[in-house]
C-alpha cells in the first residue's frame, strides 16, 4: 500500500511540472480553439476595405502567421503569431507581430490579444499594444467606441 501511494504521490508531482511534454504548441493551441483558416465579417462578400479576410496558417517552417487581405486595392497585410494558449474553451490569449513592411512605422510592433469564440463566430476582446497602448477593451474599440465585430470562418 505505502508503494502504491508514493506512485500516486510521485505521478501527481510530475503532472504538476511545467515542461517540453506537456507544453502546447501556438499551432496547436490555434487549432484547439478553431482560429485557423479565413475568417472575414462577411464570407460572401470579396475582400475589401470595410470586409478584410483574415488567413490564419502555418507556413512550411513552422510559423504560425495571418494574412491581411485588404482588397485588390490594398497590399495584404502579414503578421506572425508569436504565442497563442488557451485561457478557457471559449477565450484565447495570444501575442501577435507585425511583420510586413507594407506596416510602415508600425512593422515589428506586437499586440497582446484576447479573443472570444460565440456560435462559431470570433472577436478581439482585448488588445494592448507592445507600446502599453490599450486599444480594445472589454469588446469596444477605444479609438471608435464601437464594439469589435464579430467575424465568421469562412469555408476555403
Amino acid at each position: 500500500m505505502r508503494y502504491f501511494l508514493r506512485g500516486i504521490v510521485a505521478a501527481a508531482l510530475l503532472a504538476l511540472l511545467p515542461g517540453a511534454a506537456f507544453a502546447q504548441t501556438t499551432w496547436d493551441a490555434m487549432q484547439s480553439f478553431g482560429l485557423t483558416g479565413t475568417w472575414s465579417l462577411n464570407c460572401k462578400q470579396a475582400a475589401g476595405p470595410s470586409n478584410f479576410w483574415m488567413t490564419y496558417y502555418q507556413d512550411a517552417g513552422g510559423v504560425v502567421r495571418r494574412s491581411l487581405d485588404r482588397g485588390p486595392d490594398a497590399p495584404s497585410l502579414m503578421l506572425v503569431v508569436d504565442s497563442a494558449h488557451l485561457i478557457t474553451s471559449t477565450t484565447m490569449a495570444a501575442r501577435m507581430r507585425n511583420d510586413d513592411p507594407n506596416w510602415g512605422d508600425s512593422n515589428g510592433t506586437s499586440s497582446d490579444l484576447i479573443i472570444i469564440k460565440e456560435s462559431g463566430r470570433v472577436r478581439t476582446l482585448d488588445s494592448k499594444g507592445s507600446d502599453g497602448k490599450q486599444y480594445v477593451k472589454d469588446g469596444i474599440a477605444l479609438l471608435s467606441g464601437n464594439p469589435m465585430p464579430w467575424l465568421e470562418k469562412c469555408s476555403n
